[in-house]
């Protein structure tokens, strides 16, 4: 298989992919042995349907689907081998149409975009804020423990909501034909929510006002995209109760220890506080390095000048998001 890339200039370039019988012919042949033990044809035994056949009725499809494979891989390892940055994905170009039935050797060219050269320099000037994290508070370790004990404590089901209840249920609006499964968590509404949600029982409908409840508790749309957009466009909602939870958190025994630390041995709540304490402190460390890390490569960013594929990207955006140039210049 032969790989090959013509540079248009430092960001832009068309890696070509030529695919000779040579390149797929044994795996083809492979395929269709497989075919020929799994396909089931009326008039032959299972497993002994000639591979003649199966190449008359499937070859083309089976010869696609190597070829395809095969310039998959053959793109990857040699963008891979060639170190190359690319920024979007690769685009195809637009040649004749492939006959699969006629044709032996293929070809497919792929519009590629790449960041352009760029140097960097490090320097004493360069100032960015880390943090220093020196140990765990009471109260983040008390914190900790209480979101543990209700990870690991029991869910049960009661007849009527109480503040703190879990409440399932349907989330309907007629108007927008929308209807969404919800799980309230009753103890993170506001005061003013809080009053359609508690005292309910199973099978209820409630009827609210959607901003009221859903304005100051994310939680219930985090990723939610159609929801925020119906929020957006009405008022009055309804909310069919499924299901009422009473979360239990579990015990500070040893159960609860064994099960949050199960290779470790611990016997007594001060040696748990003692590992958790360590436990969370590693993590944020963890989050403080992170956080530097981004802040480093931010400030180098902003005083590093790289050159971008413009016209490449606004034709992979244009292609991918199935829009004009025109509807990509006005966003």
């Amino acid at each position: 298989m032969q790989v090959s890339l013509q540079k248009k200039n430092d960001t832009e370039a068309t890696i070509s992919v030529k695919v000779t019988p040579e390149d797929y012919q044994a795996q083809v042949a492979q395929k269709i042995r497989e075919h020929s033990k799994k396909a089931q044809l009326k008039g032959f035994r299972p497993g002994n349907i000639p591979a003649t056949v199966i190449k008359r009725m499937y070859g083309q499809a089976i010869l696609q689907e190597v070829t395809e494979k095969l310039v998959k891989e053959a793109l990857t390892n040699y963008i891979q081998q060639e170190a190359l940055v690319l920024v979007g994905e690769l685009v195809p170009r637009e040649l004749e149409a492939i006959d699969w039935a006629t044709q032996s050797d293929f070809a497919f060219d792929y519009g590629i975009g790449m960041a352009g050269p760029f140097s960097y320099t490090l320097s004493e000037a360069l100032c960015v804020k880390g943090y220093k994290i020196d140990g765990v508070s009471d109260k983040a370790v008390d914190d900790w423990i209480t979101r543990l004990r209700y990870r690991h404590g029991e869910s049960i089901r009661v007849d009527e909501s109480e503040q703190g209840d879990t409440v399932e249920g349907t989330l309907r609006c007629a108007a927008q034909g929308f209807e969404s499964l919800q799980v309230i968590y009753t103890d993170k509404l506001n005061p003013k929510a809080q009053q359609y949600f508690v005292g309910v029982q199973e099978q209820q409908t409630i009827t609210f006002n959607a901003k009221e409840v859903f304005d100051a508790y994310s939680e219930a749309y985090i990723g939610d995209e159609e929801l925020q957009k119906i929020l957006e466009a009405v008022e009055q909602v309804e909310f069919t109760v499924a299901e009422i939870r009473l979360e239990m958190p579990a015990a500070l025994d040893q159960s609860f220890f064994d099960a949050v630390f199960p290779r470790a041995s611990v016997s007594t709540e001060a040696a748990f506080r003692q590992l958790l304490s360590a436990k969370i402190l590693q993590e944020k460390k963890a989050e403080a390095d992170s956080i530097l890390d981004e802040a480093i490569k931010e400030a180098l960013l902003a005083q590093t000048a790289i050159e971008l594929p413009d016209d490449f990207l606004k034709q992979w955006i244009t292609q991918k998001l199935a829009i004009s140039q025109e509807a990509l210049e006005k966003r």
